[in-house]
């Protein structure tokens, strides 16, 4: 049975050479009628530690042409261009009669110009979007990993849930991979040689996030924390930015950062 649901939602990043890292949501939801919009904007730096901006009104979306990603928000006082560094990789995760699981990565890996107010910031990003027309509840998860690392010439992306079976995807500079191993502290390719060691020395996030989002989101879909799991209602999420080091064959052959997260239901 469909319940007319439909999610549309972006994430972008940066992170700088010195550890510096943005994340950026974007989304538009969609259920029995009724629509509401919401973005917002994670910053992390040594010096200041973790801030956190949300709103759910005055929207603007990510304009995506050819190679480039746009996205100006006048509240926040940002403009940034995205420009892409690797070809995009797209895969429907998930599909059955209730919906499916769209997941667009537009850019593994691009060069961010970022202006904020006066400042201008030059670093490393991604950008992916979601459709999801059946409500994430539904999908039973009970363990969901994500993560990305990208340096020009050089990116992975991986995403692993269990369900009611575990099902796990991960791409490098494009190409999926059928054999690898995704944890938490290090993702590895068997087939390569390779390994992505992951430290986790920064917690971007680490809350009931779900739960503190339906809470905001009541006013405008009345009865959605009736709807869903209390499972899904009390999900953990904890993100990390993490110092990488991805050696082949026990020799390091690079350097850099990712970003990575569990959510366990």
């Amino acid at each position: 049975m469909h319940e007319n649901f439909y999610l549309d939602k972006w994430y972008l990043d940066l992170i700088t050479e010195e550890g510096e890292a943005m994340i950026f949501y974007v989304a538009k939801l969609k259920w029995h009628g009724f629509e509401s919009h919401y973005t917002s904007w994670l910053n992390f730096d040594s010096v200041k530690g973790t801030s956190n901006n949300s709103r759910l009104t005055q929207v603007k979306f990510p304009v995506l042409k050819d190679n480039s990603l746009t996205w100006t928000d006048t509240r926040f006082g940002i403009s940034g261009q995205w420009e892409s560094l690797a070809s995009p990789i797209r895969s429907r995760l998930f599909e059955s009669d209730e919906g499916y699981l769209d997941w667009n990565c537009h850019q593994p890996a691009s060069r961010v110009h970022l202006k904020i107010g006066e400042r201008n910031i030059h670093a490393n990003g991604y950008a992916e979007q979601l459709i999801l027309t059946i409500p994430p509840w539904k999908l039973n998860l009970e363990k969901l990993q994500w993560g990305r690392y990208g340096l020009p010439g050089q990116n992975l992306v991986w995403i692993q849930w269990k369900a009611d079976e575990t099902n796990k995807w991960i791409w490098q500079n494009g190409a999926q991979i059928n054999e690898c191993e995704i944890a938490d502290e290090a993702i590895g390719l068997p087939q390569t040689g390779e390994k992505l060691f992951l430290d986790r020395c920064v917690v971007l996030e680490s809350e009931k996030k779900v739960m503190s989002l339906v809470a905001r989101l009541i006013s405008h879909f009345p009865g959605i924390d009736k709807s869903m799991t209390f499972k899904f209602l009390m999900a953990n999420e904890t993100k990390w930015l993490s110092r990488t080091k991805l050696e082949k064959d026990g020799e390091i052959i690079n350097l850099g950062w990712a970003i990575h997260e569990l959510v366990t239901f």
